[in-house]
């Protein structure tokens, strides 16, 4: 986005910038943030933005993360850093997904839930 924002304010292709800015946040997935208005999207953005890395090492309660190998909304390396971060915490990685699979593959994410689940009872 804020690499677009610089191109798209160039005088040559700023008549394009809405259209352009539209086929980018497609390309990169983020179809959502083109459907919010408003509030949300200030929401969106601020979430988006607000780096939370530094909190990552006070959590202190059993914590899987689950992540697509082909999630392009956030990519892997940012699920290893939590991972990393996060003492104690269990890694799971599903391979040939995106940042959506769980609505897809729900019997898939709920059985990795579940083992989790049993295994801190």
């Amino acid at each position: 986005a804020k690499v677009g924002n610089v191109f798209f304010s160039l005088p040559v292709f700023s008549l394009f910038g809405n259209f352009m800015r539209r086929v980018l946040y497609r390309l990169a997935g983020a179809r959502d943030y083109l459907k919010v208005e408003g509030v949300m999207k200030e929401v969106m953005k601020k979430t988006i933005e607000e780096d939370l890395t530094p909190l990552l090492n006070s959590i202190r309660i059993p914590t899987l993360i689950i992540w697509g190998s082909k999630d392009k909304m956030t990519p892997v390396y940012q699920g290893r850093i939590m991972h990393k971060e996060i003492k104690g915490s269990e890694f799971y990685l599903v391979e040939g997904v995106g940042h959506t699979w769980h609505h897809k593959q729900p019997e898939k994410f709920m059985e990795i839930l579940l083992l989790f689940l049993q295994k801190h009872q």
